[in-house]
């Protein structure tokens, strides 16, 4: 009897033993120490700097996970993650913006996250919900609304004597105040004009990127040939900065011309505001896209999601990772809106209320452009999105530095983006 008392004792503490190794150590794929989540950003050193600060408070108020970040600038941001998803390592913590889905989709590398219990999707306005669903399925966690800015420097306005950009500006006024800009202070009127500022060219006009089924173009050869002669006579009066000191701070704003006081005014998302503002040592004012047609041009946009990979093991933690990152109040005082105002009722008043003068113009802004749009934001994006891109980016390459008419330019653009949408 003794002797089954002993085996039955030392039975119990094998199994005690057993169940305090899977509870101590079970969370990181099936090895002792913390679960580890993989999470992939872009953006500016401030922004890796505040995200990584976030990351270490989520890991002291939760010692079972461990993040390992990776981040990137905005040009290598694509590529890598392509490496990644060709190689099968998706991280599982993914930053996504509404133009790239449809591509990660269509391979079906994201997963939906409708039923991860961890994301506290009522606590997110719904319309902003509904910014991260495709094809039935929520695909994206917003991480904040933006909106376009003209930024300008209004010291620079009132040296060169220069009536300040407003809601009535055409792509006229802004051309003659540029060029008065650099006649009288040498400093360039307008700061590097891309690929990205396009979409609201074209919108202006009242046509859209794509067709409604994401398969042709959507505008007019009238207006592809009209935005390559405006860029094009912008950069040969140097109304424009040189397209040589743009290539030299493309991925980096806090870098750029107008950070350092040497142009007047930049297109940049709402965002990107506050950190340029500390390089450049003063507030930016804001303005909207010039017209006409500026009201059909702005909208409000999900400036960029948190996605979970498809093939993640801990889908339900890298949910409660991004739950926290949206919903957590001291959090987002260290990210200061740097992805766009925040999309949860009860963190936009708390920082609201304690808004600096630079951060109060940006969320005076967000509300102006909601109530002075007069479009939603087009969401048909195709699978080729980040290949169109690239060919307008040739495209004005060439017109940039003279290589082609913006007449032909125009015409080329029309036709390469009919043969990529028809794959």
């Amino acid at each position: 009897m003794k002797k089954i008392k002993k085996i039955l004792t030392v039975s119990i503490a094998i199994v005690i033993l057993s169940l305090l190794v899977i509870t101590v150590g079970g969370c990181g794929k099936g090895s002792k120490g913390p679960a580890t989540l993989k999470v992939i950003w872009w953006g500016s050193q401030t922004r890796h700097e505040k995200t990584l600060k976030v990351i270490e408070m989520y890991q002291t108020l939760n010692p079972e996970i461990k993040i390992e970040p990776t981040y990137t600038s905005w040009d290598g941001y694509w590529e890598k993650l392509s490496t990644l998803a060709a190689g099968g390592e998706m991280p599982d913590v993914i930053n996504m913006t509404i133009n790239q889905m449809p591509q990660y989709l269509e391979k079906n590398l994201l997963a939906d996250l409708t039923n991860i219990a961890t994301i506290n999707k009522e606590a997110i306005d719904p319309a902003v919900l509904d910014s991260g669903k495709m094809d039935g399925k929520l695909l994206g966690i917003c991480l904040g609304s933006n909106a376009m800015t003209l930024g300008y420097n209004k010291e620079l306005f009132d040296k060169a004597g220069v009536a300040y950009p407003n809601e009535k500006w055409t792509w006229d006024d802004l051309e003659k105040a540029s060029n008065a800009l650099y006649s009288k202070l040498k400093v360039w009127g307008i700061g590097n004009i891309s690929d990205s500022d396009v979409d609201f060219f074209i919108r202006s006009r009242g046509e859209s990127m794509y067709t409604p089924d994401s398969k042709s173009v959507g505008f007019t050869e009238k207006t592809a040939v009209d935005f390559m002669t405006l860029i094009n006579r912008l950069h040969k009066s140097q109304a424009m900065e040189p397209r040589k000191v743009a290539i030299e701070t493309a991925s980096n704003e806090e870098n750029s011309s107008f950070a350092k006081q040497k142009c007047a005014m930049r297109f940049l998302w709402s965002n990107k505001i506050v950190s340029v503002a500390k390089t450049l040592g003063k507030t930016v004012e804001l303005s909207v896209f010039p017209g006409p047609g500026s009201e059909q041009a702005m909208y409000i946009r999900p400036g960029m999601f948190f996605c979970i990979s498809k093939t993640s093991k801990q889908k339900d933690k890298a949910g409660a990772f991004i739950n926290w990152f949206v919903t957590d109040i001291e959090a987002n005082k260290v990210l200061e809106a740097d992805r766009g105002v925040p999309v949860v009722d009860a963190v936009r008043v708390a920082l609201a209320a304690n808004l600096d003068e630079q951060n109060k113009k940006i969320y005076d802004f967000i509300g102006f452009v909601g109530k002075f749009s007069q479009r939603p934001i087009d969401t048909q994006f195709p699978p080729t999105e980040r290949e169109c891109r690239r060919i307008i980016s040739d495209l004005m390459e060439q017109v940039y530095y003279e290589k082609m008419t913006p007449e032909e330019a125009g015409k080329k653009w029309i036709e390469d983006w009919k043969v990529t949408l028809s794959r």
